[in-house]
């Protein structure tokens, strides 16, 4: 079986970004600290099963990058009242009605999303279908069978 073991973000502070996650995402422990190759690495326990790293690097080369990471959330507007107040910034205003629109036999999905910035630019998508509604990747397809 493979899953998603972990996400990986290169930080500029660990202390900032620890502080950041574990405000932002209500639950989120710290899972385990190590150092490896002079690199502070600590991995964050974000719920479900969702795991970060984050490495402290003393440089700014890949500090912050990757194109987003994305959290389907029971609750958006708390999920984002909580990112704000833990400092983030808006990238892409908060859409509440968004029509993903289905291609090749997948169904269209309505929802919502915001995408903000973390502690150092990492950014942050935030989704959650409409009611009633379910992910086009989890209905039937007509077109791949």
């Amino acid at each position: 079986m493979t899953q998603l073991f972990h996400i990986f973000l290169a930080v500029k502070d660990i202390n900032r970004s620890i502080e950041f996650y574990t405000k932002a995402f209500e639950g989120t422990k710290v899972l385990y600290e190590f150092e490896i190759d002079g690199f502070d690495i600590t991995m964050l326990g974000l719920g479900n099963g969702v795991v970060l790293e984050l490495l402290q690097r003393p440089y700014d080369e890949s500090d912050g990058k990757w194109q987003h990471i994305a959290f389907e959330c029971t609750d958006i507007d708390a999920q984002y009242q909580r990112l704000m107040e833990a400092g983030a910034t808006i990238r892409m205003p908060f859409e509440k009605t968004t029509v993903l629109k289905g291609r090749n036999g997948f169904p269209d999905t309505h929802c919502c999303g915001v995408h903000v910035l973390g502690p150092d630019g990492e950014e942050i998508e935030l989704c959650q279908p409409q009611p009633g509604q379910k992910w086009g990747w989890d209905q039937p397809n007509t077109f791949h069978k």
